[in-house]
């Protein structure tokens, strides 16, 4: 049973490093290389043209005898990563990076990351030649083999399985070291060494590790050829991997070997021939074991909990989503997050563009929340997300929300939404509001009339101030969000204050640009290819990164939960049982070690409870001090008692079944059986 758990553990570990390296491999393969990344301008130089950037680039690159990469992200429909790369140098990329078409390369940005694939050259060359050229730049070393790893595979759900698989690895090891400790005491007898019983099962576990190691890397490295994924990189992250998780467990071997065999060591000849075993070093083991075992399945049925509540939220979204028609969300490159080529200003104000006409003439939806905001807890100005607030408890749409979600409003209010003028906006109140709509109107349009400054500032002139136009609507209705953000878990929200808004309506202002300009991810667009037409018309293609499909986005975070859920349903099931085999080889381990002592108090009448009170005493210490720390880890009462409840009444009944079967034995050798 622990060869089969070892192999299939590996065999699993395998699976999930490959299915990883496949996720992550272009992002792993970037990592792997010295980059330099631009992360805007220097104002005391004057920024190249894109010709003498890219000469200049070229000749270090020669003169270096060096290949310099940027890294581009191109838009893929399937919403998949794909990062291809515009050369600078006479080498040639590897293999393993995919050349970027000559009109990719001239249409992205130049404020991007900058790796250097072979040669000479160092960061600190290429940085300084980019300073030159006008950028500030930022030096990003080439990510060690172990950093890699730790990247790849220390999720939290590989964290906690990594620690049950320890854990059941060490339950079946002491079942079996103890199993073999009547043999190890015969052979101790019969001559041999300390160090023959010592080594022995020791060179069997590494015997055993080496082809459980060599079976599972040829499988894997067989995998990543049939998926082209077969590189250095991931063949050595492979390699590393299953070493440290089969280093590991023979570490766990080792020294629950060395233990057993000390406890044989202090056992006199005699004792051992009269059937004497040195087990309490082990019962030791045990104890901390159950120990841990409390605190890992408590750990990871409170993860499994939250998952489960997180996976019913996220839920709640698929009838919204199943109703709507395939929208398409834009996602900001590297480079949108810097001032490169163009300055800031520039760059909201052909956003607002964009986003203006794609409202106007191709249908696109605009949902705009504050759950991200309260999700960092920013409440700096006293609002809640619960408050009627413009920052609080409020969505901002256009028209076409109202026709999309059946929002039940007049015609009259729908057809002045369908043709908002500048400083005009809609506000739909909840009817549970009535009483209040002089103070929410007011505060509304003070919001908003920052829009229609001249300027960011405060005291700048006011080219405009904002009237509303207002309905009310029943209570207690839910509003759906088009929520796509993994981190954002809600789909609706209950009586939202609803503010209808256009880019037109709003103005060409610098406040107006900026929050077009920056909500791009409350943006959805109609058409992909018609939007990417739209993106490179209205010149802010370059700093798109990615184009993704809304609908299949809420899905694949909706299935990445319901990943996650099974995974840490899968750890508790996993941990539940190690802690039953925990408990079982504790009871082992407690009447081998008294079965004498135990015999004669039976025979003196002893209860039960008598009978065991000295280990009864010492387990409920164990389940205290694993609820207190419980309890400090999830700050959950209910959950630290409940599993306390669990793991006590499991304990009297393998002591209860136990208890039967030696007292059946007992009464056979009363009997002379």
């Amino acid at each position: 049973m622990r060869k089969w758990f070892v192999f299939l553990s590996t065999l699993l570990l395998t699976g999930f490093m490959i299915v990883n390296i496949q996720n992550e491999n272009q992002q792993l393969q970037f990592l792997s290389y010295e980059a330099v990344d631009l992360i805007g301008t220097e104002e005391a130089v004057k920024v190249a043209n894109r010709e003498e950037f890219t000469t200049s680039l070229s000749n270090l690159a020669i003169r270096t005898n060096s290949v310099i990469a940027r890294r581009i992200v191109e838009p893929q429909k399937s919403g998949k990563v794909k990062f291809v790369y515009d050369c600078y140098g006479k080498g040639k990329l590897p293999s393993d990076l995919e050349q970027a078409s000559i009109e990719s390369a001239q249409a992205s940005d130049l404020v991007n990351s900058y790796i250097i694939t072979s040669g000479n050259l160092t960061g600190e060359e290429l940085s300084q030649t980019l300073k030159k050229l006008g950028y500030r730049t930022v030096i990003m070393s080439a990510y060690s083999l172990p950093y890699l790893l730790y990247s790849l595979l220390f999720s939290e759900q590989f964290r906690i399985n990594m620690s049950l698989c320890f854990l059941t690895f060490i339950c079946l090891t002491l079942i079996y070291r103890i199993k073999d400790l009547r043999s190890a005491g015969i052979r101790r007898v019969a001559g041999k060494s300390y160090l023959e019983i010592l080594f022995s099962p020791i060179v069997d576990d590494i015997l055993f590790f080496i082809g459980v190691y060599a079976v599972n890397l040829l499988l894997g490295s067989l995998t990543l050829l049939i998926l082209n994924l077969f590189q250095s990189l991931t063949f050595s992250l492979l390699l590393a991997g299953l070493f440290l998780y089969l280093l590991s467990l023979l570490i766990f071997s080792v020294f629950l070997t060395f233990i057993y065999m000390v406890g044989l060591k202090a056992t006199s000849m005699i004792e051992v021939l009269k059937g004497k075993l040195p087990l309490k070093r082990l019962l030791a083991l045990m104890l901390l074991g159950q120990l841990a075992s409390i605190l890992v399945v408590g750990w990871t049925v409170n993860r499994t909990l939250i998952h489960f509540n997180e996976l019913q939220m996220v839920e709640k979204g698929v009838e919204g989503w199943d109703k709507n028609k395939d929208y398409y969300q834009a996602s900001y490159s590297y480079g949108a997050a810097f001032n490169g080529e163009m300055s800031k200003e520039e760059q909201n104000s052909r956003w607002y563009q964009f986003a203006k006409v794609a409202i106007q003439n191709h249908g696109a939806l605009f949902v705009k929340n504050n759950l991200n905001r309260y999700l960092q807890g920013d409440e700096s100005d006293g609002i809640n997300k619960f408050d009627y607030a413009p920052s609080g408890h409020t969505i901002f749409v256009t028209p076409n929300y109202l026709e999309l979600q059946n929002i039940q409003v007049s015609e009259e209010f729908k057809s002045k939404m369908s043709s908002l003028q500048q400083g005009e906006f809609g506000l739909i109140i909840p009817d549970k509001l009535k009483g209040q709509e002089e103070t929410l109107v007011q505060l509304y349009v003070d919001y908003l009339n920052s829009f229609g400054r001249e300027n960011l500032d405060i005291e700048s002139s006011q080219l405009f101030e904002f009237q509303t136009y207002t309905s009310y609507v029943g209570s207690h209705q839910s509003r759906f969000l088009y929520n796509t953000v993994s981190y954002i878990l809600e789909q609706h929200l209950i009586d939202p204050i609803i503010v209808v808004l256009t880019p037109e309506s709003t103005g060409d202002t610098p406040a107006s640009q900026i929050l077009w300009g920056t909500s791009l991810q409350s943006l959805f667009l109609v058409d992909y290819q018609q939007s990417i037409q739209l993106l490179k018309e209205q010149g802010v293609y370059q700093w798109v990164s990615y184009l993704l499909n809304s609908k299949a986005t809420y899905y694949e975070n909706l299935n990445s939960i319901r990943k996650q859920f099974l995974f840490l349903l899968l750890g508790a099931l996993i941990g539940i049982a190690t802690s039953i085999l925990l408990f079982n080889t504790m009871n082992l381990v407690y009447f081998e070690q008294f079965r004498r002592e135990i015999f004669i108090r039976r025979l003196a009448g002893m209860t039960f409870i008598e009978l065991h009170f000295t280990y009864l005493i010492t387990q409920l210490l164990v389940l205290g001090v694993g609820m207190l720390g419980l309890l400090f880890v999830t700050n959950e009462l209910g959950l630290s008692a409940g599993t306390g409840a669990i793991f006590l009444s499991n304990l009297f009944l393998i002591l209860f079944l136990q208890e039967r079967k030696e007292s059946k034995i007992a009464y056979t050798v009363l009997q002379g059986g």
